[in-house]
């Protein structure tokens, strides 16, 4: 009997394209390196810079090189499908025994069973490394302005939490964009 070689890539290709559809996280068991022995927990839901793409890509490499276990969490559909920018990220309990957080976020807005994971973690003032768009990762519209985490959003103007988390955990929340977002782009002439 005769089999397909190329069958076995075709099957690890089809398992890698159904586990990033429709993992709700991924978990990279670090080796030998500076982190051995630490948890890192990776968020990404981000829908301008393919955050999905990129955290998990950080994420292996902290573990190979770096020893650490990273744990990636990503924001899905209730059907548990990956979906950039979306408000919906299960599993943010592994924050209670996480040694660090890297953030790749914009906008969200979380219900507040999934929220209390992160105030608990920032409350015990755990690291936090924010990438990219995470000065404003957090936004609560005036239907959400009574929920117990608005502060969090980038736009707060409250005293206690001036600037939201960008400004209180990262130490800046967005400002705007330089031109017209989506409309303007650096043109670069050759010589």
């Amino acid at each position: 009997m005769r089999i397909n070689s190329s069958l076995p890539l075709f099957l690890i290709t089809l398992c890698t394209i159904c586990t990033s559809i429709f993992a709700q996280s991924v978990v990279y068991k670090g080796g030998n390196g500076p982190g051995q022995g630490k948890h890192l927990v990776l968020v990404a839901s981000d829908h301008e810079y393919r955050a999905e793409e990129t955290i998990p890509a950080l994420a292996k490499i902290l573990s190979v090189h770096g020893g650490f276990d990273c744990t990636v969490l990503f924001g899905v559909t209730d059907q548990g499908e990956i979906q950039a920018g979306i408000s919906n990220i299960p599993g943010l309990e592994v924050l209670q025994k996480a040694d660090g957080l890297v953030f790749f976020v914009r906008f969200l807005a979380l219900p507040p069973e999934q929220m209390k994971h992160l105030d608990e973690y920032f409350g015990r003032a755990g690291p936090v490394v924010g990438l990219r768009t995470s000065t404003h990762a957090f936004k609560y519209d005036k239907n959400r302005a009574n929920d117990p985490y608005a502060k969090y959003s980038f736009r707060y103007t409250g005293k206690e939490y001036k600037g939201g988390f960008g400004e209180q955990i990262l130490g800046q929340s967005w400002v705007g964009h330089y031109g017209q977002n989506h409309r303007q782009s650096t043109r670069i002439d050759l010589s």
